[in-house]
């Protein structure tokens, strides 16, 4: 990465740490949300930018993002669901289920991550701990499925709640894989347990691929959707850069869907698409007509309305940070699209990003993923 072009980054991502000081003090995951305006605190706000503010650190060796890391890390130990064993975390209101803070997978995931790089920095004893427990609560609590028929793999469960269990989610599967592979790289835990749900997990994922090379975002919907096809390539990112297993078949994998994400659902100019209509791949499996009906109208009159939201762009760089490895060319030059895009089109005048184009709102989720994905950018 070129001088100029780091600075023009880091005084991106300072300008972003300022705003968030500005909006919220030392309650750094505190804020609103595209599903709730009420003020909360979103756990999965402190894993993001706790998360980011690790990266930081690493990039400017200044102590007061260290300080801040471990703050998100500190709210996020004295704010777990108390209904379980094992360490976990989900939402502050209710959304599909009827229960408050019902632990998610993804939310507990993307807590995990903020621990391990803080373990990474010094190997510190008690985040080995807490990995542990997130561990217990992911495979005791939560639960996972055996996949016999299809791919001899297993999948996890969005959340361990009636109202969850009626398709099966891929990207937080491959989110456990690079889950567990840190823990096995590390000798977090014995070796066989995160082995075993490393490779199936991995297995689950890479043999549920399209030839094409992308993935639906559920067995139900038969979408393909930035958000979470980015999220499934940085999980299944971090087993291949974690582990020793299965090299080759998991390389193909990820330049397969690196060179779908990359090629279909982000435009020349950086703007990507929500929803990659599936109609143009495999038109019998379309089974939402409405959605498809509107799509089309969208194409013709407020393409707005097809852009991902914001904190897609986030996720989506930091994924391509991930996968450096696999296309380092391919990945780089399309995070670089991205955040010209991204500070072009969203930036508003107080340093934030707005949602969407045409809708200001400046939301504390979506702010850390994109500072997440920014710093993590910056630091490979």
């Amino acid at each position: 990465m070129q001088k100029e072009q780091k600075e023009t980054i880091l005084k991106t991502i300072l300008d972003l740490h300022s705003w968030r000081e500005k909006y919220n003090g030392t309650d750094i995951g505190l804020g609103t949300d595209e599903y709730n305006s009420e003020i909360l605190h979103y756990p999965q706000a402190y894993a993001v930018w706790g998360a980011g503010y690790v990266n930081l650190y690493k990039s400017t060796n200044n102590e007061i993002y260290l300080k801040n890391a471990r703050s998100c890390a500190s709210w996020l130990l004295a704010n777990p669901n108390p209904r379980y064993k094992g360490l976990c975390w989900g939402l502050p209101f209710n959304w599909v289920s009827n229960e408050t803070n019902i632990p998610i997978c993804v939310t507990t995931l993307y807590c995990a991550n903020l621990f391990f790089k803080l373990f990474e920095l010094n190997q510190d004893p008690e985040m080995k701990s807490i990995l542990l427990s997130i561990r217990k609560w992911l495979i005791e609590d939560n639960g996972y499925i055996i996949d016999l028929k299809r791919t001899k793999g297993i999948y996890f469960k969005y959340a361990n709640d009636p109202a969850f269990s009626k398709s099966v989610n891929f990207c937080l599967t491959a989110m456990a894989s690079g889950f567990f592979s840190k823990l096995h790289k590390y000798e977090i835990g014995d070796k066989e347990t995160n082995s075993y749900f490393a490779t199936s997990c991995a297995r689950f994922v890479l043999k549920s691929q399209q030839p094409n090379g992308f993935w639906y975002y559920d067995d139900h919907l038969h979408k393909i959707d930035l958000i979470h096809s980015a999220l499934l390539l940085e999980g299944l990112g971090h087993f291949y850069n974690y582990s020793d297993f299965f090299k080759d078949e998991a390389k193909e994998g990820l330049k397969s869907g690196l060179n779908f994400l990359a090629n279909k659902m982000i435009k020349k100019d950086g703007y990507s698409l929500e929803i990659y209509p599936s109609i143009f791949i495999c038109p019998w499996r379309i089974n939402d007509y409405k959605w498809l009906a509107l799509y089309l109208y969208n194409v013709i009159f407020n393409r707005k309305k097809l852009e991902t939201r914001v904190f897609g762009y986030g996720i989506t760089i930091k994924a391509l940070s991930v996968c450096k490895n696999i296309d380092e060319q391919l990945a780089t030059n399309s995070a670089n699209i991205l955040i010209r895009y991204l500070t072009n089109n969203h930036l508003t005048e107080n340093n934030a990003f707005r949602f969407r184009p045409d809708i200001p709102n400046e939301y504390i989720r979506d702010q850390g993923h994109i500072f997440d994905g920014l710093t993590h950018f910056l630091t490979v």
